[in-house]
């Protein structure tokens, strides 16, 4: 999912990502990780593999809606900017987020301090050496 909060802005309530909470699977369904905003906050997103703790924390540098995507978050590309663990993760330089989903948080209008779950899907890609 991605996940929101209401917030009160000068202009009223409003949806702020606080970030996803995801499974990761490989391409035959079996769980590989998670997927969460780390101790960073949501600008710094997750992933861990499930089997050793491995780990890398990424940062966005570009994002990009497809024609006929508004309806789905943002295809991303982030860099690697802290690893750990000595598994595949932990090589990863580059994560890429395709094909998305669904994710996107209603319009404006909420009740202040209510927390909005989005069901997305999503291809990840992480890029190392």
């Amino acid at each position: 999912t991605q996940n929101y909060a209401c917030t009160v802005t000068d202009a009223g309530t409003v949806w702020t990502f606080v970030g996803p909470t995801a499974d990761l699977n490989d391409c035959h369904g079996v769980l590989m990780g998670h997927h969460f905003a780390s101790d960073g906050g949501a600008t710094f997103p997750e992933w861990i593999e499930t089997s050793d703790g491995t780990y890398v924390v990424g940062h966005k540098l570009a994002a990009f809606t497809p024609d006929g995507g508004a309806g789905s978050v943002p295809w991303l590309l982030l860099q690697g900017v802290q690893h750990g663990g000595s598994g595949t993760l932990s090589r990863a330089e580059y994560i890429q987020r395709l094909y998305t989903d669904g994710g996107v948080a209603p319009g404006p209008g909420c009740d202040a301090g209510t927390m909005l779950q989005v069901p997305y899907g999503a291809d990840y890609y992480f890029y190392g050496p």
